[in-house]
C-alpha cells in the first residue's frame, strides 16, 4: 500500500508543468495586487471575488511568511521591547497564534455565514483573511529589526506603528468579510461579534476538556498504581 501510495505521489510529481512555474509564466498581477490595500482595500477584496485575481497559493504564501515572521520577530524584536527569552523559546505558542487563528476565524466566519445567508466560500474567506494579514507580513520585521536601535523614549513611537500594523490587517480582515458575503455594515459587524465569541467558546472548551482529560488520566494512574503496589 506504502509502494503505491509513493508511485501516485511520484507520477503526480512528473506530471506537473514546472514550466508554468517560472518567473517569467507567473501573472505579476495576482502578486502585485496585495499592494493595492494600501490605497483601495475594498476594489481589491472586489477584485479578489468577483474578477478572480486572487491566487490560493499566495494566500498560502501569505499565511506562513506570517508564521515564520512571528519566529523571527521573537529573536529579532529589541530587548527594550521585550521580555523573550530564548531558552523558553517554543514554535507551538506561535503556530497557535497565527495558523492556528486563522483557521479557526476562518471555520467559525464561515460557520455563521452559512447561517445568515453569507454569498462567501469557505475558499473566498480564507484567501480575504491571509490577503490582510498583508501589512504586518511586510512591515512587521523590518519594525522589530529597527527596535534594536530604539531607545525606552521611543517607545511610543514602536508601540504606534506596531498597533497601526495590527489594526490595519484587522480593518481589512472586516472590509474582507464585508465584500465576500455581501454583507451590509451592521451585518458585517454581528456577524464579526458572533465569530469572534464562538472561537471563544471554542478555545474555552478545548481548554475544559485537556483538563478534563488531564485529570481522569492522573485519577486512573493513580488507582493502577494503587492496584499493582497491592
Amino acid at each position: 500500500m506504502i509502494k503505491k501510495l509513493i508511485r501516485n505521489i511520484y507520477i503526480s510529481i512528473r506530471q506537473i508543468r514546472w514550466s508554468d512555474y517560472r518567473w517569467a509564466n507567473l501573472d505579476k498581477t495576482k502578486i502585485l495586487l496585495i499592494f493595492r490595500f494600501f490605497g483601495h482595500p475594498i476594489d481589491t477584496f472586489n477584485d479578489i471575488k468577483y474578477e478572480k485575481r486572487g491566487s490560493l497559493a499566495i494566500a498560502n504564501i501569505l499565511l506562513l511568511l506570517f508564521f515564520l515572521e512571528g519566529i523571527v520577530n521573537y529573536f529579532l524584536v529589541g530587548y527594550l521591547f521585550s521580555n523573550n527569552e530564548a531558552q523558553s523559546f517554543s514554535v507551538w505558542p506561535i503556530l497557535l497564534r497565527t495558523v492556528g487563528i486563522v483557521v479557526l476565524w476562518c471555520v467559525m466566519n464561515w460557520a455563521m455565514s452559512t447561517l445568515f445567508e453569507g454569498k462567501g466560500t469557505f475558499k473566498e474567506i480564507w484567501m480575504a483573511t491571509c490577503y490582510s494579514l498583508t501589512p504586518m507580513v511586510l512591515f512587521s520585521v523590518p519594525l522589530n529589526a529597527i527596535s534594536n536601535v530604539m531607545t525606552l523614549s521611543e517607545a511610543m513611537f514602536y508601540n504606534a506603528v506596531s498597533g497601526f500594523l495590527t489594526a490595519f490587517s484587522l480593518v481589512l480582515v472586516f472590509l474582507g468579510m464585508l465584500v465576500v458575503h455581501q454583507y451590509t455594515v451592521t451585518k458585517t459587524v454581528g456577524t464579526v461579534i458572533l465569530t469572534l465569541a464562538m472561537i471563544v467558546i471554542f478555545i474555552f472548551l478545548v481548554l475544559l476538556g485537556f483538563s478534563v482529560s488531564q485529570q481522569i488520566v492522573a485519577f486512573v494512574s493513580t488507582i493502577a498504581t494503587e492496584l499493582l503496589r497491592r
